[in-house]
């Protein structure tokens, strides 16, 4: 299994980490941040057709939503 990580400052755009197993997947979007929201979807797509997830439950997560500078809950689910 693998498991990405995306938006590291020092990693690059996507980071991939190997994993012996992955019983869920966890995709974190920071809200609060207007630039990354819309390649959100590119990346949640991508990750998606690793054939490693077929069969993982996934979760979708709006990080800092309480800010005053985020999307609000619909505008998010909206733009994912």
């Amino acid at each position: 299994m693998e498991l990405s990580l995306v938006g590291l400052q020092n990693a690059g755009k996507t980071s991939i980490a190997f994993l012996f197993w992955m019983t869920c997947c966890i995709y974190v979007v920071d809200a609060a941040d207007r630039d990354i929201v819309p390649i959100s979807p590119t990346e949640l797509q991508e990750l998606l057709t690793k054939p490693s997830l077929n069969g993982i439950p996934l979760l979708v997560m709006g990080n800092k939503i309480d800010k005053s500078e985020a999307l609000s809950k619909q505008s998010l689910v909206d733009q994912l």
